[in-house]
């Protein structure tokens, strides 16, 4: 694998390739909108 490809498998090439939407969307991570995953909840207070 050359320089660019192991770039994108780590770091901020990562989360850009795998999370940044396109222009349609507002161009933002996918991981900051509501609907991404489910909710964490609250925590346990013991």
């Amino acid at each position: 694998m050359d320089a660019a490809g192991a770039a994108l498998r780590t770091g901020w090439g990562y989360i850009f390739s795998r999370h940044v939407t396109q222009a349609d969307k507002g161009c933002d991570f996918d991981f900051l909108e509501r609907y991404f995953g489910r909710a964490a909840g609250d925590p346990d207070i013991f």
